[in-house]
This record gives structure tokens, C-alpha cells and sequence, in this order.
């Protein structure tokens, strides 16, 4: 991975496996012994950090090499002309290869990416325009009829950006929606299924296996006992029969067929059997036939009609897709000259105007690519099971015919797919790319680190027990084969008390799960630290303390802090780290309401949270006393009135009075800055528990 010269390489590396140190060993073998100049090499990473973090390491090996054999002049020629490495995103390459070759784009070099907010508002404005120019030339009658809500077109607008924005994940957008729309008209009669039966026929094969499966194991169980066979058993094999049945029907794709069976399956009645209430073994076969006739339900739901009417039913849907084809156009029209208007591009432009920079529309590179390919002699990619159709496609075509691409990934990380990544564009690779054998230099190859340097065994051997199960080519798009695996390569010393766990806790009494959970994590982990559990960190073995655990929740933003809140009831720090953004912060929270009353104070919930905040400490009686005599005015008024009695409601007035005064002088950084000496808060947060985070 680190030496080899001669082809495409595809670097499969697991968690843990070194696979960072392996790219900058790489890259050091590349400049001290191949000599080649750091501006010709591309690494490509898809963070910002990521990128830092490699060459801030690049620059210690060298640095380091450098400090070994002084003398080197190669070395430290390269060593200067490492900041010309072109090691970035995939957008900073893209917004570099923009501006460099603007004159061809006809954009101009100056370009702003365009913010958050102000792509909020420049989709909104473009949207409603389109919308309203549709509405009154009367082209999307039928489709707002079937798709827009009763008060407004919320749920049209969202069906048009959602096909905008996943068609950005294509290299020609226009081109894959116009060949999608074209699969509603077809030329000609299909004489077999189509796109879409295959689709549903699949999908009901599986089910239906899983249901003989099902239901073929529940006939071996049920013989383990003979009252529980003569009850169960002639259920279970017509059951079983009725499934088997169906999957043959769709294995055939004779839909209406299936349709028939499907409406006419009816779960068999079983046979008497007294006496085995709560029995564990009936309960699980009454689980099995529960699946099969759930299974059964939800075919239902697809197969309620003959072949002729679904295909009835998609030529009335026709019309509707054209449509929506042509108000998705008009949107990425109009939303590309609102873009172009303000100078500006979002990320998914930079990758569309380099692909229109370096790809024709037949996938040929143009003149503009193979100068950027002979540029670069090694392209590295990292993070490559998250790339798109888009990106893949750019890189090729800059690379010198995909002969100096260098590629990294594991597909089982793969977690951007809710971005538009394409893990099936690294499975593709991975299936087609051959074993590198060193002898036969046969290329394209691949190579894989499968050794953890991270992890004890005991959770090596964990992971490879749970992905081995439930990680299959029809769930996951792949199994989780002998190459897959996990390989424990960490140098930990045997330890009891590793081993991976898992309990069953008991409730009763209407106690929450989290409440159960939190407080036998409490327990477990009081335990723990207790008794001198040790764990290892650079400088060997030390005692565990609190801040060694950790717990994960499948929704933190739901349940950590009632987690959080039982471990300190039980004498154990713990904070919950949750989503929401910096300004849903408590801390910063009292600090925007203090701005909103200062810019006007006339907001009854922002200033009710300042007063019962730190800052003046009313209480709740406190704020009930200030609106006792007039609850029909604003809060402010109510105060104003309480300062003519109260001195804390006076002292509140005062202090407003004076911060919209200096607001007015003041620039807004120095605003804050005088915000928070005056108050002290800063001081107060510090007070507060974890203060030094908050």
C-alpha cells in the first residue's frame, strides 16, 4: 500500500487499522523516494479537519526525517514545498479548479459560496416565483390537485426540492431526470414487468421467505413437545404451504396471480391446547404465526390490484411526472439565475461546473482535464464509500485514465447516505478490483487492513459476532465475509472484566426505562470505580474515574438528560451532550433574551426569562406578584409599573434603559463585550456546575 507504483489502488481499511498513517507514509514514500514534487499530488478528504489534521502530520514526518539526516538537500527541498500540496476537500478542489478556469464557464472569478440563510431565501424566492408563474398559466392543475395540501402548497414545494437536490447527485442532473420521466412513456407495450413490479416483486419475495423460514423453523420446535405438535403443527404447515405458494408465484412474476393468494390468505386455525398458558414455547410460536400474518398485511398493501389497473393506474400518473419534471426544471432555472445575479455558488455548483469544466456530455474528458491530469502524478481519496456519482466522475477525470488514483474507504461506515453519498460506487469497485499479489502486479487491486490497532479483542470479537448476523448483501447491499472481519491487532494485556455484556433489567411500578437504565448504570459504573477497575491510556494502566464512561442513546436529544439526571442523583458527575446549536445553550440563551428586550422590550417571554434568570433572580411567585394587578398589558409595562415600589423591578428598568442607550453608540462585538462586563455573567456560568464548559 505504501511502495506500490503501477496502477489503480483501492485500499480497503477497517476501523482502527492505521489507514491515515498508511496515507502520509504514502505520500513520504512519494516525495523521498520517487522523487516527485509535492504540487503533483491531490489528496482528497471530506472535511476540512481531516485535511489539517493530514497535513499537519505530513509536516511532522518530514520535519522529523528532516531533523535525522540534516544534510539531505532533497529533503529539504521538499520539505519547503510541501505547502504546494494540493490537500483539501472535495469542494476547495473544485472552487480552485472554478476560478482557475473561469474564462471557460463564463462565471466570474470572484464568486461567493452562497450561506445557509441566504440560500434559504434565495430557494424560497425562486420557488414561490416558479409556483406562481405555474399557477397562472395553468400547468400544474392536476399535480397541485394531487399533491398540495388544503391551505397551501407546502408538501408540492417539498416534493420539487427534494428531486432537485438528489438530482445534484447525478454528473448530468437534466439528462438522469429526463431519462427517469421517460420510463413512464414507454415506446411500446412492455410484454414483461416493469420497472416498478420488479421492484415490488422483489421486495414480496423476500418477505415471503422470510415467512417460510419463519414458519418452518416454529414446525421443528413445535415437535418438542407432543400436545403443543397436535395443536400447532397442521396450522403451521398450511401456513407454511400458503407461503410457499406466493413465493413461487412472484419467483415466476406472475403478479395477478399473486394478487389472488395473497387476498386469500387466511392464518389457519390451530387446535385446542389447555393447560400451557404463559408457556414460552407457545408463546413463540404465537409470535411466529403473529410475523407471518403481519408479512401477510403488508403484501396486502401492494398486491390489492390486477396488473392491468396498476399499469392503468401509472399512465394516470404519467401526465403528473411530466409535470413535476417541468416545475423542477423551471426552479433550477430560475434558482441558478438568482445564484448568478448575486455572484454567488452553493457547494453543489462547484461540482457541476467542474464537471461541465472537465467532462463532455458522453463522459469523455475535455481538453481542460487532461491538462489538470497531467498535473498530477498520485490522486488519493479518502473516505471513498462516501462519495456520489458526481465526484467518482471528476476525479476519473482528472486522473491519468484512473491509473494514478489511490483510493480509501470501508463501506460499513458508510453513514452519508441522508447526503446523497453512493456506497454501491465503492461496492462496484471492491467486486471489481483484484487481490494485489506483490508476484503479478495485476492491476487494478485492492488491498485491505483489517487489523485494529484500537480495540481489545473482546470488542473486536463483538463486532464481528453482531455484523456477521445482521449484515447481509439483501440488508446491507453486502455480507460480512471472512475479509470483513475484524482482526485484533491492539498489544493490551488479558484483563477480566472486558467482556462485552448484555443484561435484561426488570421494572415494575410504572418506572420509566431511562429511569431503570439510568439508575443500573449508575450502579455499574459507581461499582466500577470503586473497586479499582483499571483502564489504559498513553501512560499504561491508571483507576477508571467517571470521566472514562460513556453512554449511548438511540436518541440522546429524548433521553440523555433523564440518564444524566439519575447518575447525579447518585453522587456521579454527568452531563448530557445534545443537539440544538450553540444558541440553544442555557448560557447563551439568557444572553439572546437579554438582547431581544434590549433592542425592544415589549416581548413578554424573552423578558420573563431574563428577569427569572441569574441576572436578577426573580422567582416564579415573583413574576406572579408583577402581573397580579394588570395581566392585559405587557410584561415590561407591569415592571415599569413595580418600579415605582419595588427598587429590584427599578433597578431592571435602569439597566435597560441604559444598555438600548449605549446599544445605540456601539458597535455590536463591542456591545457584547460591555454586555457581559456589566453583568458578570460570565462569572455566574463559571459558578455554575461544569462551569468551565459552559
Amino acid at each position: 500500500a505504501i511502495h506500490h507504483s503501477s496502477g489503480p489502488m483501492m485500499l480497503l481499511a477497517g476501523p482502527g487499522s492505521g489507514k491515515t498513517t498508511t496515507m502520509i507514509r504514502r505520500i513520504r514514500a512519494l516525495l523521498s523516494e520517487q522523487h516527485i514534487n509535492p504540487a503533483n499530488i491531490l489528496v482528497v478528504t471530506f472535511t476540512k479537519a481531516a485535511a489539517a489534521e493530514m497535513r499537519a502530520r505530513l509536516e511532522k514526518r518530514l520535519h522529523d526525517m528532516l531533523r535525522e539526516t540534516p544534510g539531505d538537500p532533497h529533503l529539504r527541498r521538499q520539505s519547503i514545498l510541501l505547502s504546494q500540496a494540493h490537500i483539501g476537500t472535495v469542494d476547495s478542489f473544485c472552487a480552485e479548479m472554478v476560478r482557475e478556469f473561469f474564462h471557460l464557464l463564463d462565471i466570474s472569478p470572484d464568486f461567493k459560496i452562497v450561506s445557509d440563510k441566504q440560500e434559504e431565501e434565495l430557494v424560497n424566492s425562486a420557488l414561490n416565483e416558479v409556483l406562481q408563474e405555474a399557477f397562472e398559466a395553468g400547468t400544474v392543475g392536476r399535480l397541485a390537485d394531487a399533491f398540495a395540501g388544503e391551505r397551501d402548497d407546502r408538501r408540492l414545494m417539498e416534493m420539487v426540492l427534494t428531486l432537485y437536490r438528489f438530482m445534484q447527485s447525478h454528473p448530468f442532473p437534466e439528462q438522469w431526470l429526463s431519462e427517469k420521466v421517460a420510463m413512464y412513456f414507454p415506446e411500446k407495450e412492455q410484454s414483461g414487468p416493469s420497472p416498478w413490479e420488479r421492484v415490488i416483486l422483489e421486495y414480496a419475495q423476500e418477505g415471503i421467505d422470510h415467512c417460510v423460514g419463519l414458519l418452518t423453523r416454529a414446525l421443528e420446535e413445535c415437535r418438542e413437545d407432543l400436545a403443543v405438535e397436535g395443536a400447532y403443527a397442521p396450522a403451521l404447515e398450511k401456513d407454511r404451504q400458503a407461503f410457499v405458494t406466493m413465493g413461487e408465484l412472484a419467483s415466476a412474476g406472475d403478479w395477478d396471480g399473486l394478487c389472488q393468494a395473497v387476498a386469500g390468505f387466511s392464518p389457519a386455525r390451530r387446535g385446542t391446547l389447555r393447560g400451557y398458558d404463559g408457556d414460552p414455547l407457545k408463546q413463540r410460536l404465537e409470535a411466529f404465526r403473529e410475523e407471518a400474518k403481519r408479512t401477510a398485511k403488508e403484501l396486502g398493501k401492494y398486491f390489492s390490484a390486477s396488473r392491468e389497473d396498476c399499469a392503468w393506474e401509472t399512465a394516470q400518473t404519467a401526465p403528473l411526472v411530466k409535470s413535476l419534471q417541468e416545475l423542477t426544471l423551471a426552479f433550477s432555472q430560475q434558482y441558478r439565475e438568482k445564484k448568478r445575479a448575486g455572484n454567488f455558488l452553493d457547494y453543489s455548483d462547484l461540482e457541476h461546473e467542474a464537471i461541465r469544466l472537465f467532462l463532455e456530455e458522453d463522459g469523455s474528458p475535455t481538453q481542460a482535464a487532461l491538462e489538470v491530469a497531467a498535473r498530477f502524478d498520485e490522486i488519493m481519496i479518502d473516505e471513498y464509500q462516501d462519495i456520489n456519482e458526481v465526484q467518482d466522475s471528476l476525479f476519473r477525470a482528472v486522473s491519468k485514465e484512473g491509473r494514478n488514483l489511490f483510493m480509501v474507504g470501508d463501506v460499513k461506515q458508510s453513514i452519508y447516505g441522508f447526503r446523497r453519498a453512493m456506497p454501491e460506487i465503492f461496492l462496484r469497485c471492491r467486486e471489481a478490483f483484484v487481490k494485489y499479489d506483490r508476484s503479478k502486479e495485476k492491476y487494478p487491486a485492492s488491498i485491505v487492513l483489517d487489523r485494529n490497532f484500537r480495540s481489545r479483542k473482546e470488542v473486536t470479537d463483538t463486532v464481528n459476532f453482531v455484523f456477521s448476523r445482521l449484515m447481509t448483501k439483501a440488508a446491507g447491499d453486502m455480507d460480512y465475509t471472512q475479509e470483513d472481519r475484524l482482526v485484533c491487532g491492539a498489544d493490551y494485556a488479558p484483563k477480566e472484566g472486558c467482556e462485552t455484556e448484555m443484561q435484561f433489567i426488570s421494572r415494575s411500578g410504572g418506572v420509566l426505562a431511562e429511569e431503570a437504565e439510568g439508575a443500573w448504570i449508575a450502579q455499574r459504573i459507581r461499582e466500577l470505580v470503586e473497586s479499582g477497575f483499571t483502564v489504559t491510556d498513553k501512560e499504561g494502566e491508571r483507576p477508571a474515574n467517571y470521566g472514562d464512561f460513556c453512554i449511548l442513546l438511540r436518541s440522546a436529544n429524548q433521553y440523555a438528560h433523564a440518564y444524566a439526571q439519575q447518575l447525579q442523583a447518585r453522587g456521579i458527575p454527568a452531563r448530557a451532550s445534545v443537539a440544538g446549536g450553540f444558541f440553544k445553550a442555557p448560557e447563551i440563551g439568557v444572553m439572546l433574551s437579554l438582547l431581544r428586550i434590549i433592542d425592544n422590550p415589549n416581548q413578554d417571554i424573552p423578558l420573563l426569562s431574563v428577569l427569572m434568570s441569574p441576572l436578577y433572580g426573580f422567582t416564579a411567585d415573583d413574576a406572579a406578584r408583577l402581573r397580579r394587578e394588570s395581566r392585559d398589558v405587557p410584561v415590561y409595562i407591569s415592571l415599569l409599573r413595580g418600579g415605582e415600589t419595588d427598587p429590584r423591578c427599578k433597578q431592571v428598568v435602569e439597566e435597560i434603559g441604559k444598555y438600548r442607550a449605549v446599544a445605540a453608540t456601539m458597535a455590536s462585538d463591542a456591545f457584547l463585550n460591555y454586555l457581559y462586563s456589566k453583568t458578570g455573567y460570565p462569572d455566574m456560568v463559571l459558578s455554575m456546575e461544569n462551569g468551565e464548559e459552559r
